[in-house]
C-alpha cells in the first residue's frame, strides 16, 4: 500500500512538471505581462531609441509629428543558477508602441508579424548560449501629439531554457515625446483665489464661522502673440456663494501703463460684484500685462454644503476682438463640527501628552467650543482616569464668548462613579449655562498621580487619558454630537516587585525533614529585593532579605505534622512596595518512608487538527507536582524538519490535566510522529503517537 502511494504522489508531480506552460509565439502576447506559472529573467533587454540631435543611442527622445523614429532592441541570454542550464531556444522579441506612433517601412533582422501596435519577431531555430545576444532594429512615425512627459514604447523577450526547462521573461521600456505645439492664439488667462485658514492663496477654504472675513484675489493676464492689440475695456463679475456677502474691495493694481478707478456696483443682496472699466473708466492692457484685484467678503450664515464661488470676465479693445474667461474656488460654507478637546497644563501650555512623577498634582481641561445656529442647554463631558491618577476635586466651570473673553465662572461638583475613575460634568440650562454660536465652556479640575507609568506596574508603557463630550437637546435622549479626545501621561516613579518565582525543590517529604528551596525575585527598577513565605503551617512569616535583584536565594523548612500545605511567596523592594501573593504550591508531609507516586500520563486525542496539535498532560499520582517540564516534537514527513515546542507548568494537583500546543506546522505530507517527553521530581515521561499529515491538516492515528 505505502509503494502504492509513493507511485501515485510522483506521478502526480511528474504531471504537474508537464503542465508548465512555456513561452509561446502568439502574436497576440500582451508583452506588458510576463508568461502564466513561474518564470526567471532572460538575462538582460535594452529597448533604445536614435536621438538624431544626439547622434546616440537613449532611452527618451523628443519628436515632431510625422517624423520618423529608429528603435532599436538588445536582448543577452544569461545562464540561470539552475545546474542543468545550457542555453535559451524558442525565442520571440515583442514590441508594443504607444499611441503616438504607429510601425512604418523598416529594417528587420528576422521575420516579423505586425498587429496594430504589436510587432513579434519570432527567431525560430535561433540557439543563444550564455552572453550571446540579438538586435532587432525598425523605424516608427510619429502620428499623434503627447502630453511633455511622452509614452513609453515596450518590449519584452520570451524564450525557454533548455535542460532546466524554465520559462524565460524580460522587458524595458523607451520614451518617446511628440511635441506639437499649438499657434498662439490672443486671449486672457482668469485666475481666481482665496486665502485658506493658514494664510495662503488656495482654491479651498473651509472652517469658517459666523461674523468671519474671508479674502479673495481675481487674477487677470493678456496675451496677444504679437498682433499690437491693446485691452482697452474690462468687465469683471464675482458671484459670492450663499454664505457670503460682499464687504470691501482691498485693492487692486495693474502692470498696464494705465489705469483708472473703476466702477464696482453690487445686487441688492450683495452677493454679485461688479468692477468696470467701460465708457469713462480707462484701462489699457498691453502683451503679458496683468491686472489684480483683491476683496473681501463676510460670512453671515451656514448653508447645507459647499459651494463655487465663480468670476466672469469679459475684455476687448477698439478691433472685433473679444476675450473671455472664468474660474472658481470653493468655499466650505457647511456648519463646523464643535471642538472638543482634553488637555493637561504643564506649567507653561495646555498640551495633549504630559511627562509627571508619582505624586505630583495634575490640571485638567475638557473644553468645547460650538459654531452653528443651534443652542444647546444640555452637555456633558465624561472622563475616564486611567489606574495611576486619582480625582483630586478642585473643578472650576468656565463660559468664554468668540473672542475668548471669559463671560461666567462658578466652581463645580464632579460625579465620580464607584469605580472612582469615571467623573462626569454636566451642564444644564438651570445653572446658566448655554452653548451657542462661537462661545466656549469649559471644565478645569485637580489629579493626584498615585502610580507608575514606564516600567509595566500599573499602565504598561503609558496612561491614556480618555474624555468624551454628549450635546443634546431638550427633551431628547440620543446626543445630537458625541465627541472623543485622550490625553498621553508617562508618570514616572518606583515599582513594586512583579515577578516572585515559584519555589523550586520537593512537593513532598517526612514529618520533621528539613526541606531545601530556592526562588528568585525580580524587580522592574533593580531596587533590591526581599521575600516572605507563608509555610501554611501557621509558622511566622518574616521577611527574608534584602538580595540582588535577581538573585537565586536558598530557604529550607521543617514541617512537624503529616498533612497537605498551601505554600505562598510575595516579595518587596527598599522601597517598601509589596508585590502580590504567588498561586500556592501544595506539599504533602507523611509519617511514610515512601513519598507518594509520581504518575504523569500523556495522550493526544484521536481526530481532525488544523495548523498545530495540541497534547495533554495528566497528573495521576496522589500528590501535586512543580515545575513540570514539558516538550513537543513532531518530525517526519517528505518536506520539512522536525518542529518543537517547549514549556514549564509551574504546578499541577493531582488529578489535574493540562494541555500542551504544538507550534503551528508547515505544509506537508505523510505520515508522521509526536513525541510528547515530561521531566518532573528527576523523574521522565514520554509517549509517541503517529499521525498523518495532509498539507496543514493533521490526523492522528
Amino acid at each position: 500500500m505505502k509503494n502504492k502511494m509513493k507511485i501515485s504522489f510522483i506521478l502526480a508531480i511528474i504531471t504537474v512538471i508537464a503542465s508548465i506552460p512555456v513561452a509561446t509565439a502568439e502574436i497576440n502576447q500582451d508583452p506588458t505581462q510576463p508568461p502564466e506559472g513561474e518564470h526567471y529573467p532572460f538575462g538582460e533587454i535594452v529597448k533604445e531609441v536614435w536621438d538624431v540631435n544626439l547622434q546616440e543611442w537613449t532611452d527618451f527622445v523628443t519628436v515632431g509629428i510625422n517624423d520618423t523614429v529608429k528603435f532599436k532592441i538588445t536582448i543577452t541570454y544569461k545562464v540561470t543558477d539552475h545546474p542543468d542550464a545550457n542555453h535559451s531556444m524558442n525565442i520571440s522579441i515583442y514590441d508594443l508602441l504607444p499611441e503616438c506612433l504607429n510601425y512604418s517601412d523598416n529594417f528587420i533582422e528576422q521575420g516579423a508579424e505586425v498587429l496594430d501596435k504589436l510587432i513579434k519577431w519570432d527567431l525560430g531555430d535561433k540557439i543563444l548560449y550564455d552572453n550571446e545576444s540579438v538586435s532587432v532594429i525598425f523605424n516608427a512615425t510619429a502620428v499623434n501629439c503627447t502630453s511633455p512627459n511622452g509614452e513609453e514604447n515596450f518590449a519584452a523577450v520570451y524564450a525557454k531554457e533548455t535542460c532546466s526547462q524554465r520559462q524565460l521573461y524580460q522587458n524595458d521600456t523607451a520614451t518617446i515625446v511628440v511635441s506639437c505645439e499649438e499657434p498662439c492664439q490672443p486671449g486672457i488667462e482668469v485666475t481666481k483665489k482665496v486665502k485658506n485658514s493658514v494664510g495662503e492663496w488656495d482654491e479651498y477654504v473651509d472652517d469658517l464661522n459666523i461674523g468671519d472675513f474671508v479674502d479673495f484675489k481675481i487674477d487677470i493676464k493678456y496675451h496677444d502673440c504679437d498682433v499690437g492689440y491693446e485691452i482697452l475695456n474690462l468687465e469683471i463679475r464675482d458671484e459670492l456663494p450663499c454664505c457670503l456677502v460682499y464687504n470691501d474691495t482691498i485693492d487692486i493694481s495693474t502692470t498696464g501703463p494705465y489705469i483708472e478707478d473703476p466702477t464696482i456696483e453690487t445686487t441688492i443682496d450683495e452677493k454679485i460684484i461688479y468692477w468696470n472699466w467701460t465708457f469713462g473708466q480707462a484701462i489699457v492692457l498691453q502683451d503679458n500685462d496683468s491686472l489684480t484685484i483683491e476683496f473681501k467678503a463676510e460670512f453671515v450664515n451656514y448653508c447645507e454644503s459647499n459651494d463655487d464661488n465663480w468670476v466672469y470676465v469679459v475684455a476687448w479693445g477698439c478691433g472685433d476682438l473679444i476675450f473671455m474667461g472664468e474660474d472658481n474656488v470653493t468655499v466650505n460654507c457647511t456648519q463646523p463640527e464643535p471642538k472638543f478637546y482634553k488637555k493637561a497644563f504643564d506649567g507653561n501650555n495646555w498640551v495633549d501628552e504630559i511627562n509627571t512623577t508619582v505624586g505630583d498634582m495634575l490640571r485638567f481641561k475638557l473644553a468645547v467650543t460650538y459654531y452653528g445656529m443651534e443652542k444647546f442647554y444640555i452637555l456633558k463631558f465624561k472622563d475616564e482616569l486611567p489606574c495611576i491618577l486619582e480625582y483630586a476635586d478642585n473643578a472650576m466651570a468656565y463660559v468664554k464668548d468668540d473672542s475668548g473673553v471669559a463671560i461666567h465662572s462658578m466652581p463645580i461638583e464632579g460625579d465620580l462613579q464607584s469605580d472612582n475613575k469615571t467623573l462626569w460634568f454636566n451642564f444644564t440650562y438651570e445653572n446658566n449655562f448655554t452653548l451657542s454660536d462661537g462661545i466656549e465652556i469649559s471644565v478645569e479640575f485637580d489629579v493626584l498621580v498615585i502610580g507608575q507609568s514606564e516600567c509595566g506596574c500599573d499602565c504598561e508603557t503609558e496612561a491614556v487619558n480618555k474624555a468624551w463630550l454628549y450635546l443634546l437637546l431638550c427633551g431628547e435622549e440620543e446626543p445630537v454630537y458625541e465627541l472623543y479626545d485622550e490625553l498621553v501621561i508617562h508618570s514616572e516613579g518606583n515599582c513594586p516587585p512583579y515577578s516572585v518565582g515559584f519555589l523550586t525543590g520537593p512537593n513532598y517529604g517526612l514529618v520533621d525533614e528539613v526541606l531545601s528551596y530556592t526562588t528568585s525575585v525580580v524587580d522592574p527598577d533593580e531596587d533590591q529585593v526581599s521575600f516572605m513565605i507563608d509555610w501554611g503551617d501557621g509558622t511566622a512569616k518574616v521577611w527574608n532579605g534584602p538580595h540582588n535583584n535577581e538573585d537565586v536565594v536558598s530557604v529550607s523548612h521543617t514541617f512537624t505534622k503529616e498533612g497537605a500545605y498551601k505554600i505562598k511567596i510575595k516579595a518587596r523592594d527598599e522601597h517598601l512596595l509589596e508585590s502580590e501573593w504567588t498561586s500556592t504550591m501544595i506539599v504533602t508531609i507523611t509519617e511514610e518512608e515512601e513519598p507518594p507516586e509520581t504518575i504523569i500520563q500523556l495522550s493526544v486525542p484521536m481526530m481532525f487538527y488544523f495548523n498545530n496539535v495540541d497534547g495533554y498532560i495528566r497528573n495521576a499520582g496522589e500528590a501535586s507536582v512543580t515545575n513540570v517540564d514539558w516538550t513537543l516534537t513532531i518530525s517526519g514527513g517528505l518536506f520539512g524538519g522536525p518542529i518543537e515546542s517547549h514549556g514549564i507548568i509551574p504546578s499541577l494537583a493531582s488529578g489535574a490535566t493540562q494541555s500542551i500546543p504544538s507550534n503551528d506546522v508547515k505544509f506537508e505530507f505523510g505520515k508522521r510522529t509526536i513525541d510528547i517527553v515530561v521531566k518532573v521530581n528527576s523523574m521522565e515521561f514520554s509517549e509517541t503517537f503517529a499521525c498523518f499529515t495532509l498539507g496543514r491538516f493533521i490526523l492522528i492515528l
